[in-house]
C-alpha cells in the first residue's frame, strides 16, 4: 500500500478519425478515485469520450477539439491525491 503517485506520460500522438486511449499510469493502493479532465474540464464532456477508471477513451478522434492537455488525478480515501498532464497531438487522418 501507498499514497498515489502518477507517473510522467510523454506527448501521445492521435490520428483523426481514430479513437484514442489513454491510461493513467497510477501507482499506490488503494485507489479511490481517478479523474480525468482536459484543459481543466472535467471528462466525459460529449458521448465521444468515455471514462473507465484509469483509462480515458476517445472516439473518432476530432482535429481541433480534442487536442490539448489531458489530466489524470488519482485519490486515495485519505484524500491525499496525485496529479499528471499529458499533451495530446492530434494528426491528420
Amino acid at each position: 500500500s501507498g499514497p498515489p503517485h502518477v507517473r510522467h506520460m510523454s506527448p501521445i500522438p492521435a490520428v483523426a478519425g481514430k479513437h484514442l486511449i489513454i491510461k493513467c499510469p497510477v501507482a499506490g493502493y488503494p485507489i479511490e478515485s481517478i479523474v480525468w479532465e482536459k484543459d481543466g474540464v472535467r471528462l466525459p464532456t460529449n458521448i465521444r469520450q468515455r471514462v473507465n477508471m484509469s483509462v480515458l477513451m476517445v472516439e473518432n478522434v476530432q482535429l481541433g477539439s480534442d487536442q490539448g492537455n489531458y489530466a489524470c488525478t488519482a485519490r486515495n480515501k485519505q484524500n491525499i491525491s496525485s496529479h499528471r498532464s499529458v499533451e495530446v497531438r492530434v494528426l491528420g487522418g
